[in-house]
């Protein structure tokens, strides 16, 4: 007995392509561009660890509304408490910062190109 195919599942897309290197180089980043996107990206990816599981979350915020905590009292809840414990202990970049580091990284990618 053979299982009929289903038209309902989503187009899954392709893998891209391998980028080979050219002979025998493998080209590594410039260590300076690499600690400058860290600087830009790491407190997203720490958040991202801390937060937790959505299941979780999603739970911490059902159980605050069913306990009635809306408007300025919902800043008393779990939930609100767990997010906002985790935007104070891992700051985003400011935006005065990102600027700088930013420009760094478009004069370093611009040596590297002039570079080649």
């Amino acid at each position: 007995m053979s299982i009929p195919e289903s038209n309902t599942q989503p187009d899954i897309p392709e893998s891209p392509p391998v980028v080979e290197p050219e002979g025998d180089i493998m080209l590594e980043p410039d260590p300076e561009i690499v600690v400058r996107i860290d600087e830009l990206t790491k407190h997203q990816h720490q958040r991202q660890i801390r937060y937790g599981r959505i299941e979780d979350e999603l739970d911490m915020l059902y159980k605050d509304i069913d306990v009635g905590l809306f408007g300025d009292a919902a800043k008393t809840g779990s939930f609100y408490l767990h997010i906002k414990s985790i935007k104070e202990g891992v700051p985003k970049v400011t935006d005065e910062r990102k600027a700088i580091v930013e420009a760094e990284l478009e004069a370093l990618f611009e040596n590297q190109h002039n570079g080649d």
